[in-house]
């Protein structure tokens, strides 16, 4: 079987011709289901819409969802076949992130409105032996929509975001075993609402990429691409990874398949808008080893009309 990186996950393959989608929200609207044609296989990407994205995870042979608010997991794998209850988190953590960290689950910042009315800094841990979450280390400030991604299986990164006040341009580091929060070279500016994903590139070897930000100091979105080497973590531009002129991506997912790069955005920014963005209906992407070849932007056959507050989860399976 062969790992391939859909959204902010590393999936893999299960058994042939299977792919799960699930709905974030107990209303269900329409689906559409766009193909790709890549090399040797064809890619279907169902599209569901529910009223708060959730936070999915590759773990124990199937996917942990955790989604809602307040936030409740349910687990699937191949021996049921089946959604079966998951033990849920302490708190909410909507727009935060699910890492598998240091062989375990690990719930990180966002926010909840239910239990803590704030930003979170708490991250939970689920705990193997006695199936509950138990806290684990505390971020050095509360943040929700930032980069939140396991660079390895020790090492998570955390990166931008918004704070109580403010947005935010640092970066944090978490080792397995460790008891605090590392600080990185901050970011050149502040930045939240990237898509962003853990994948490889020709010359850089494994790190995070990140592609278009939500600059809250002034209302700004931008395109620009960024990656995080892991051989240095440090942050630098990928110009030939922008996105076309005049499009940014707010949210959204990232997976590299094969020889492309796919983008399948929440968001799109759009000029003069009475609040800068609108729901999608592109699907971009680029080939990752001809960087001179631009976005290829391919629109899905779907309308949201009416819907502006709903976000997109997309999840699926692909024979290797």
């Amino acid at each position: 079987m062969e790992n391939i990186l859909l959204g902010n996950h590393n999936i893999r393959s299960i058994d042939s011709d299977l792919f799960v989608g699930f709905l974030n929200s107990t209303e269900a609207y329409s689906l559409t289901d766009l193909s790709m044609s890549l090399p040797s296989r064809t890619i279907s990407v169902p599209i569901f819409r529910g009223a708060f994205k959730g936070l999915t995870l590759m773990f124990d042979n199937g996917i942990l969802a955790c989604v809602g608010h307040p936030m409740v997991c349910h687990h699937w794998n191949t021996a049921n076949n089946a959604w079966v209850d998951f033990p849920s988190p302490n708190y909410s953590h909507l727009q935060g992130g699910l890492v598998l960290f240091d062989g375990a689950p690990m719930l990180v910042a966002g926010w909840d409105g239910v239990n803590a009315a704030q930003n979170l800094d708490s991250v939970e841990t689920y705990d193997l032996n006695s199936k509950t979450w138990k806290p684990g280390v505390t971020l050095p400030k509360p943040m929700r929509s930032s980069i939140i991604q396991a660079l390895n299986e020790t090492t998570v990164i955390v990166s931008g975001g918004y704070g109580d006040t403010r947005p935010l341009k640092e970066t944090y580091k978490l080792v397995a075993k460790s008891t605090v929060w590392e600080r990185l070279e901050d970011l050149p500016f502040t930045w939240s609402s990237q898509a962003s994903t853990v994948f490889s590139l020709p010359g850089l070897g494994k790190g995070i990429f990140a592609v278009g930000y939500y600059c809250g100091s002034y209302n700004l979105f931008e395109r620009k691409a960024w990656f995080m080497a892991e051989f240095d973590l440090t942050w630098r531009r990928l110009e030939a990874f922008d996105l076309p002129t005049d499009l940014s991506i707010m949210e959204g997912q990232i997976y590299r398949v094969v020889d492309k790069v796919i983008a399948v955005p929440d968001y799109e920014a759009i000029a003069g808008g009475s609040n800068g963005f609108k729901e999608t209906m592109k699907i971009l992407t680029k080939n990752v080893l001809n960087l001179s070849n631009p976005w290829m932007i391919h629109e899905m056959n779907v309308s949201l009309s009416g819907k502006a507050t709903y976000a997109l989860e997309v999840m699926e399976y692909v024979m290797a």
